[in-house]
């Protein structure tokens, strides 16, 4: 399940996972901001 069909689920920790996961492999700086960004927002639902 995607980042974000967790996060709609309720399932934060699940989505944090996720982008988590992207951030570890991803070496595209862009995608890297992306996903950072994106991680930063699911903290903030916490």
């Amino acid at each position: 399940m995607a980042a974000n069909a967790r996060s709609r689920a309720g399932d934060l920790e699940g989505a944090c996972r996720r982008m988590e996961e992207v951030l570890a492999v991803e070496v595209a700086p862009l995608y890297r901001e992306i996903a950072a960004g994106e991680l930063a927002k699911l903290d903030e639902l916490k």
